[in-house]
């Protein structure tokens, strides 16, 4: 099995300033480029969602900022430098991610909790728990493989509550509540809200309303940005944005 590059030898942020896209291009070959000429900075305690078509090149923007794929040509700046001279284990330190897919280690909710901060103590793991509403259950027992044992939305609480705990400057949410019921996005929401409390952030979601109080919405189709502002601003011009979102309304998946 290849081993993961360890990148550069910055291991602590040199700005505030999270995440810079500039130029950005990147492809599979050149005869394959996913994303063409990508510039745009998030501030420091900035929410910014990411939206468009499917295949526009979102979720590779998030695994860039990762450092999952290498960009083919241009510059991605993390917290002051290239990500390039980022020790790769430490840029991950300065980012909390919590996606559709909630895994979970074999233990108890207790034990993947503690994963966010493994030095941290008992009551702050057991206050980030109750802060996302999982301290009536047994925290201490077998969740079974996978977490079997937790719903969809507890499952996604117990990963929220590990990033709580990690408390990273920077939170990356990749369509988070795209696979719960609508009890459980409730809940998962909530538990959002708490994890993203004066943080930058970067949102992907398909369901346009989850979206809507964000800070900045980019608009993306096939690889490149078409639109930007808020929603407010999008949705008052003609564009891509208003298209998707009216296209939502029409078929019930606008929640007020």
């Amino acid at each position: 099995m290849e081993l993961e590059n360890e990148g550069g030898e910055l291991t602590e942020k040199l700005s505030t300033t999270p995440v810079v896209f500039k130029n950005v291009q990147f492809g599979y070959d050149s005869a394959n480029m996913i994303l063409d000429n990508i510039n745009f900075s998030i501030n420091e305690c900035e929410r910014v969602a990411l939206v468009g078509t499917s295949g526009s090149g979102k979720s590779t923007i998030l695994k860039l900022i990762t450092c999952f794929y290498s960009k083919t040509q241009g510059q991605i700046d993390i917290f002051g430098d290239r990500i390039e001279a980022w020790n790769i284990r430490s840029l991950r330190q300065q980012i909390s991610y919590v996606g559709q897919d909630s895994f979970l280690f074999p233990g108890s909710i207790y034990d993947n909790v503690m994963l966010g901060q493994r030095d941290a103590k008992e009551d702050e793991i057991k206050k980030v728990i109750e802060m996302v509403g999982l301290n009536k259950l047994d925290i201490y027992s077998e969740l079974g493989e996978r977490g079997v044992k937790l719903s969809g939305g507890q499952r996604q609480r117990v990963c929220i509550a590990r990033a709580i705990l990690k408390n990273a400057p920077l939170v990356i949410l990749d369509e988070p509540t795209s696979a719960l019921d609508t009890e459980s996005e409730y809940y998962v929401t909530r538990a959002l809200e708490k994890l993203m409390k004066d943080k930058a952030c970067i949102i992907v979601a398909h369901r346009l309303s989850a979206i809507r109080n964000v800070d900045r919405i980019i608009c993306m189709d096939t690889g490149v940005i078409v639109q930007e502002g808020s929603h407010s601003e999008l949705i008052n011009k003609e564009g891509l944005y208003k298209r998707l979102y009216e296209n939502q309304a029409k078929e019930g998946a606008i929640y007020e």
